[in-house]
This record gives C-alpha cells, sequence and structure tokens, in this order.
C-alpha cells in the first residue's frame, strides 16, 4: 500500500551520521523521491532498515557516483543493513539486435559467491569504462574475459567462470530481475530504502540523491524496532492511569529488550474491551519489556485510523485521545460509529476538540514518516495472519490472540512468551 505523498518541509541533514551541515528542503514524492507499488523487503529484513543499491557496471554515472556512495556506506549506523543489485542491461549486438546481458550480474554475484567483491567492484568499473580491458557496452559479453580479469583479485579464472554459470548464481540473477521489478526502479544508479523509496540521481547530482537516502534512511530508523533510533508509540491511557511503560524509548537490538506488539482497531469491539486491561497489563511490564500499539491499516476505513493514531502520536498526542477515539466510535458517536466511516476532514476536527492543533495534524497526516509507519504496520500484520484482534507479538514470536473474550488467558500467554524470550536472552549470553 503507497500513495503519492505530498510536500511537505524538513530538516534534511547531510550524512546519516550526523553532518553538520542542514537545510531546510521541500522533498516531494515523485520530484525528490518515488515510492513501489509492490515494493516489499526480502525475507529476513522485516525488522531492520535495508539500503539496497541498485547498478550496472556498465553503467556510466554508477561508475562515477561510486567513490562518494562508498564514503556514504560506510557512515551509514551499524542498525542499517546495505546490499548491492546488479541489474541487466538491455545492449544491442553488433548486428544492432537488441539482447539481455548479464554477464555482470553473474560476474558480481560469482565474485560475491568467492568473497572479492569489495577488493574488484572499483576495478571492474574502470576496467569497463578506463581501461576498456573488460568488454564495455558495444562489445559481445566475453565471460572468459571477465573471469581471467578477476583472477588479479585472488580467483581462479576456471572456478570463477564455473561459478558464474553455475545453479547459485542463476538463482541470484533471478533475484535481481526479481528485485528491480518489486522495487520499480526508474534508472541507474539507484538507491531503494527498505523496498518502498527510492531515489536516483537527476541529472547527475549525485550529493543530492545521498542526502535524500540519509533522510529516508533516517525515517526508516525511527520506526524500526530494532534500530537504536526506534522509538515507539506512546502508550494508550485512560486519564486516570498514571504511569505506563510505554514511553521510554525502545532499545536497539543488542540491548536485550523485549518489543510487544500490540495490534488494534478503533472500530472493533474486542480491542475497545481490551484496551483497558492492556494499559494496566503495560503499566506493570518490568524494565526490559516495550509494549507497542499498532493500529491495523488494513483496509482504506482503517488506514484513516491509522494515519491519525501515527499523527497525534508524532504531535505528542495518542496517548491523551486514545481512549477518546474509542469512545467517539462506540459511545458517543462523534466518529459516525463501528459500522461507518468517518473522513479525513471528521477525523482531524475531532482530534482538534481533543486540543491538537489541526494545521500540525494535517501536516503530520501526509508525511513521510506516518506514511512509511502506516505501510510498515499493514506489512508486519499480513504477515503474521492472525485471524482476529486483538493480537501480541513478543519479539518474532508466533502472535498470541484469542477468538473469544478471554483477555486474561491472552496476556498470560504474552507473558510466557516473554519470559520465554528473557530465558532466550540470558542463556545466549552465558
Amino acid at each position: 500500500m503507497h500513495k503519492s505523498l505530498l510536500a511537505f518541509f524538513f530538516v534534511l541533514v547531510v550524512g546519516v551520521s550526523g553532518g553538520s551541515d542542514a537545510r531546510a528542503q521541500a522533498l516531494v514524492a515523485e520530484r525528490d523521491y518515488y515510492t513501489a507499488s509492490g515494493g516489499k523487503v526480502p525475507r529476513g529484513y522485516e525488522d531492520k532498515v535495508l539500503v539496497e543499491v541498485y547498478f550496472s557496471y556498465l553503467c556510466y554515472r554508477c561508475r562515477d557516483v561510486q567513490p562518494q556512495l562508498s564514503e556514504w556506506l560506510k557512515k551509514l549506523p551499524s542498525d542499517v543493513e546495505v546490499a548491492y543489485v546488479p541489474l541487466i542491461e538491455a545492449l544491442k549486438d553488433r548486428s544492432g539486435k537488441r539482447y539481455r546481458a548479464d554477464h555482470y550480474v553473474r560476474a558480481y554475484y560469482a565474485a560475491q559467491h568467492l568473497g572479492i567483491t569489495e577488493e574488484s567492484h572499483q576495478a571492474v568499473y574502470d576496467g569497463v569504462h578506463r581501461s576498456r580491458v573488460l568488454p564495455g557496452p558495444n562489445d559481445d559479453p566475453d565471460l572468459a574475459t571477465i573471469a581471467a580479469f578477476y583472477s588479479a583479485y585472488g580467483a581462479d579464472s576456471k572456478e570463477f567462470l564455473d561459478v558464474m554459470r553455475g545453479p547459485e548464481v542463476e538463482d541470484k540473477v533471478r533475484f535481481s530481475k526479481r528485485r528491480k521489478r518489486q522495487s520499480a526502479i526508474r534508472g541507474l544508479p539507484a538507491i531503494v530504502v527498505d523496498g518502498s523509496y527510492g531515489v536516483n540521481a537527476r541529472g547527475g547530482d549525485y550529493a543530492t540523491m545521498l542526502r535524500t537516502a540519509s533522510y529516508l534512511v533516517e525515517e526508516q530508523r525511527k520506526i524500526t524496532p530494532s534500530s537504536a533510533a526506534y522509538a515507539p508509540p506512546r502508550a494508550p491511557v485512560a486519564e486516570e492511569t498514571v504511569a505506563v511503560k510505554t514511553d521510554r524509548k525502545a532499545p536497539a537490538a543488542n540491548d536485550d529488550k523485549i518489543v510487544v506488539r500490540a495490534f488494534f482497531d478503533y472500530r472493533d469491539h474486542r480491542s475497545l474491551e481490551f484496551e483497558p486491561l492492556l494499559s494496566a497489563w503495560a503499566g506493570k511490564q518490568p524494565e526490559d519489556v516495550v509494549v507497542v500499539q499498532m493500529p491495523l491499516p488494513g483496509t482504506a476505513c482503517l488506514e484513516r485510523y491509522a494515519r491519525a493514531y501515527y499523527a497525534a502520536q508524532y504531535l505528542g498526542y495518542a496517548a491523551r485521545t486514545h481512549r477518546a477515539v474509542y469512545d467517539a466510535v462506540h459511545k458517543t458517536g462523534a466518529l459516525l460509529g463501528p459500522d461507518s466511516c468517518p473522513d479525513r476532514k471528521r477525523l482531524i476536527a475531532f482530534y482538534g476538540s481533543q486540543g491538537v492543533d489541526v494545521t500540525e495534524l494535517a501536516k503530520a497526516w501526509d508525511s513521510f514518516r506516518v506514511e512509511t509507519q502506516v505501510y510498515r504496520a499493514q506489512r508486519q500484520f499480513r504477515r503474521i495472519r492472525a485471524p482476529s484482534l486483538p493480537v501480541l507479538i513478543v519479539n518474532d514470536q508466533p502472535p498470541a490472540y484469542t477468538e473469544t473474550a478471554r483477555y486474561g488467558d491472552l496476556l498470560n500467554s504474552a507473558d510466557d512468551l516473554i519470559e520465554r524470550e528473557r530465558r532466550s536472552g540470558a542463556s545466549s549470553r552465558e
């Protein structure tokens, strides 16, 4: 689920690791970055920030940006994963007939398989574009010549050729094709963040491309549970509740914290019934447990509620408005009831009645941060495939849920999963 984001203002920081040169920019979807309608993160990266670098050794702009790109990648935080994805080029042979050339895709993955990409990556660019000892865009793809080139970097040319033609590289070639399709690449070089947001070097402006990518990475880190930059939603609490331990900043993965994600739906009567029990339970959790509220954005209507929640959270109002939204749906009718769907205007006006600045809420509603939070919540819920709400997920354990109103049993199950995670963490440190 993606929508075109409206323009919003932000401070674009030069360098993810905290560069001092900052300037205000208007980041506009489809101008400064684009969204991939079918974007998804490969399995194993769901709780990490993934930066994919799409390139081709035959692309001269990819060659030009590589030195700057290498320095930029070195400055990425340790909680960001980086993956290079070589793409197949559409070329013409000497007769003018077009064909799909995958020889350098195979070469990159063969070098990766043999552990020599770091020392050979820039050299391949140089071999194609400068010394021209390697086949260029107008040359016939000669795998033997390419394999011989890699022998200067520790590879046996015969072994390298066998790996290029082998089943593991064949799988990687298919992976490259699939990732290009899923990430909706619009030209090279390209950087795609979390499979969803891409940026190109428009007119060869590599510095702007990297600054925009830095911002996208930082925004994704803010909503990624394993990231050191991640800050969870404030806890949903009734006005009389004094202390709930979900206002704490969520930990980095190596902080030995246990993250409990609680999915809810404002229109769902079980979520309504469960909410005060969850708040009380969350308030009793020890310091090694963080509870994260996640609104379910499964339909267009639910997405509006999710956007409203995350926008209020961004402005610091999620906790004080959470119960009020439930009451407006199920008691007062201010939000039309559980079987109806208020539009954006009505939702924003309601939050305004709760003391939220409606202008700021509207800006946050359309922001990149809220967009990505909604998308991530949808992706995570789709991945667990729980049949009903409420749902609790403890770290990466199977979901705990109840199809009846036995909420005490649900919380007991969560307690058991938390204790299992605690024991697992303790044993792994021994």
